[in-house]
């Protein structure tokens, strides 16, 4: 997420729907932007421990 956040995509989480409704949820500024916590703790790009 923290990638993405950094060249300028906004992430949000936990969406469902049809791509139009989606879309337009973004648009009406109903959906929110998903942050370093919100992702998954088990990865490989780097350790939350420090």
């Amino acid at each position: 997420i923290q990638l993405l956040s950094d060249g300028g995509v906004s992430v949000c989480t936990g969406v469902s729907g049809t791509v139009s409704q989606v879309v337009a949820e973004w648009k009406g500024g109903s959906l929110a932007e998903a942050g370093a916590s919100d992702a998954c703790t088990r990865h490989a790009f780097h350790d939350h421990q420090g």
